[in-house]
């Protein structure tokens, strides 16, 4: 998990950083927005200190095409059914 360190939130600079990650190091990348909730376990085994803010966690690593959890499929509602469009 890496921890995303800002002085200030800006969503665009956390983008960059995702794109760089996917396109340039061929990694993927996933949010862990619940990781801020337990931030003292993250602080206690990371060494981030209190100063800083942590504005969210995200895991990186090597895609495992052959892993069964990465073609795992579940079934979804369709977005009509859960998503009102408004004009």
């Amino acid at each position: 998990m890496v921890a995303l360190l800002m002085p200030k939130y800006k969503g665009e600079e956390k983008d960059e950083c995702f794109r760089s990650c996917r396109k340039e190091k061929e990694l993927g990348t996933c949010f862990l927005g619940v990781s801020i909730r337990f931030a003292d376990v993250v602080r206690r085994h990371t060494g981030i200190p209190e100063s800083d803010q942590m504005v969210m966690g995200m895991a990186i690593g090597y895609p495992d095409a052959d892993a069964p959890i990465n073609r795992f499929r579940s079934d979804r509602e369709p977005l009509e059914a859960i998503v009102r469009w408004v004009h």
